[in-house]
């Protein structure tokens, strides 16, 4: 509702904040390592938190009083992102796989795994689902086609870094983010190709 701000901690916890009085409202604990990331379900209603662990936990923002529910991941997790409907969340893993998994079961839907392992530390989904950027601070950007089970390494310079990457609303286009010495730099891919 916009409202409330979301941090992830080094102290295992994840702060809440009211963005009106701009100040700390709360603190939400139970993990056992450091948060990674915490993000929101397009409804408002289930905050998911992660570590890099595999710890996920996901919060019932709608009955603050209800416990979390607590899943955990074999595999070494990096990131996560909601999918547009809420009813999903796609998993990065260390190693360059991706893992589709229904919020409510938390199980497996789809994987798709790199033919050429690397440690991506952020994802991106288009809007329409069927893309994923999985992006490192080092420069490397792949991109996947999800539909189609392939992926494409987005061409960087030597020592770029990659800061960030989003996709446009109509889900044709990668936008990265590069940071120059001097400036930040925006590249626009077509993802149709």
């Amino acid at each position: 509702d916009g409202r409330e701000l979301f941090s992830a901690s080094a102290d295992q916890t994840i702060r809440r904040w009211d963005w009106n009085k701009r100040a700390a409202a709360g603190v939400l604990r139970g993990h056992r390592f450091t948060v990674n990331q915490v993000l929101a379900a397009p409804d408002g209603r289930t905050l998911a938190s992660n570590t890099q662990q595999g710890e996920v936990f996901l919060w019932p923002l709608d009955e603050p009083a209800r416990p979390p529910t607590v899943r955990r991941l074999a595999a070494t997790l990096e990131s996560a992102v909601f999918t547009a409907d809420g009813q999903a969340i796609l998993v990065a893993e260390r190693g360059g796989g991706l893992a589709l998994r229904d919020l409510r079961t938390f199980a497996e839907s789809k994987r798709w795994l790199a033919s050429t392992p690397g440690n991506s530390n952020f994802v991106r989904l288009s809007p329409d689902a069927g893309h994923a950027a999985l992006f490192e601070p080092d420069g490397q950007v792949n991109l996947w086609n999800l539909r189609a089970d392939s992926h494409t390494a987005i061409p960087t310079a030597r020592g770029e870094h990659v800061v960030d990457c989003l996709f446009t609303r109509n889900a044709n286009y990668l936008v990265t983010f590069i940071q120059m010495p001097t400036n930040l730099v925006a590249r626009i891919w077509d993802v149709r190709q």
